[in-house]
């Protein structure tokens, strides 16, 4: 039952299509076409996604589908059907069920749009300017208002377009504060300006009206630069192991001239050596990679014999032990640490690192500390991905493969990721 009413409030909530951009620019697509491309998502999905129900009912499922369908009733230009489809994305609950808008459309966005020119942190309900072209709003000034809008509804808004497992929100909040310019216009359209409240550094609450800008020709920008090394352990000055585990992704840890399992041998042959009794496991960031480095990793947590997925299958069969070696049972590693381990998790410990913290989790093997982790606790649908592009439109869509069911106990929350022992988020100055 609480699964059916979570879907009817997500349903009457937000209209199917609730994009109100202005980018005439763009294609504009006829009924006919938007239907064809529509068809063509929609069978996509039902032929390879393996577990559409996972969170929601099929017929639930079916209705939003319907309900989309029905829309599609008069030409619209390729960002509104691109909205259309983010937004159905999001409401399938499914965080590895993915989108990539025309090459068109990504040009626009780069080259053209108008866009919201402060870099934004979400932190909680709150929202921080981080950077900003204008004179006016500093670093740490609260946001609280833009275009008569409070920053709260328009989150609630945007959450509607990011794709996440189950009810877990620790993802959205980082992929909007990553993405807030983009998601504001895919709803609220094109603006020339933004009247923006904010609280400044002394706590007065002040307006002003900021210009829009292009990408291009944005101050701030959101450049990511990759860490050193994604591998690391060292110890502490009170012997205490810190064991740093940015991806588990294969060919990113190869591209590092890194190799993991060398890695974790080494790490937990020193971690005994030195008779540490106390482990951090810091996987804030990680968003997954190769299954089988999950259970690697949690074979040296554990002197028992233990079983890491229950099941696997994909649209047509069930999976088998020749299939993935982690459905067979797993061995402890001879080095195995005993003693005391934290694990520190964000919105971005995903896919495979939600995987090895859910195992970790329901065998009472560590505390938890940070945010939620952004992947399920029973499991996701991933496995390789099968990509269909709409004919008219030009969106790709990605579709996970198989479905992935942990062998965990049983927990309170079914569509929740692994929730902390002790909720901790950076403030505001952490991240200045």
């Amino acid at each position: 039952m609480h699964k059916v009413l979570l879907f009817i409030l997500i349903l009457t909530s937000v209209q199917c299509t609730s994009g109100q951009s202005n980018t005439s620019g763009l294609k504009l697509l006829s009924t006919d076409e938007l239907k064809e491309d529509f068809l063509v998502f929609r069978n996509a999905l039902w032929k390879t996604h393996p577990a559409l129900d996972r969170y929601i009912e099929k017929k639930r499922v079916n209705q939003l589908f319907d309900s989309c369908l029905l829309s599609l009733s008069e030409p619209r230009t390729v960002t509104d059907f691109y909205v259309q489809i983010k937004f159905l994305i999001s409401a399938l609950q499914d965080g590895h069920l993915r989108s990539r808008a025309s090459d068109e459309f990504n040009s626009y966005i780069t080259n053209q749009a108008l866009l919201f020119p402060i870099e934004v942190r979400f932190l909680e309900n709150k929202a921080y300017a981080i950077c900003s072209s204008s004179d006016v709003i500093k670093a740490g000034n609260e946001i609280l208002t833009i275009n008569g809008q409070k920053i709260d509804l328009i989150r609630k808004r945007l959450f509607n377009y990011i794709s996440s497992d189950g009810a877990i929100t620790s993802y959205k909040y980082r992929d909007l504060s990553v993405k807030f310019s983009f998601y504001y216009f895919m709803h609220y359209g094109e603006r020339e300006n933004f009247n923006i409240t904010y609280k400044d550094e002394l706590g007065n609450i002040q307006s002003t009206l900021v210009d829009a800008e292009t990408m291009t020709a944005m101050n701030c920008k959101n450049e990511y630069n990759p860490p050193q090394k994604l591998l690391d352990f060292s110890f502490r000055d009170d012997n205490i192991g810190i064991l740093t585990i940015k991806s588990f992704d294969y060919y990113s840890i190869r591209n590092k001239n890194e190799n993991y399992t060398d890695f974790l041998e080494g790490a937990f042959k020193k971690l005994k050596d030195s008779g540490s009794e106390k482990l951090i496991i810091d996987l804030r960031g990680n968003g997954g990679g190769r299954d089988t480095y999950g259970s690697l990793l949690y074979s040296y947590l554990t002197d028992q014999d233990f079983s890491y997925y229950k099941s696997l299958h994909n649209s047509s069969r069930q999976l088998t032990t020749a299939d993935h070696s982690n459905l067979r049972l797993q061995h402890p590693q001879p080095n195995n640490f005993q003693g005391k381990v934290y694990i520190l998790t964000d919105g971005y410990s995903f896919s495979t690192t939600a995987e090895f913290c859910a195992v970790t989790r329901s065998n009472d093997r560590a505390t938890f500390i940070g945010e939620e982790t952004g992947g399920g606790y029973y499991g996701n649908n991933s496995g390789g991905s099968v990509s269909t592009t709409l004919p008219h439109s030009n969106i790709t869509v990605y579709v996970p493969t198989i479905k992935y069911v942990l062998d965990v106990k049983p927990n309170t929350h079914h569509n929740r990721g692994i929730i902390p022992d002790h909720h901790l988020t950076p403030t505001i100055n952490d991240i200045l």
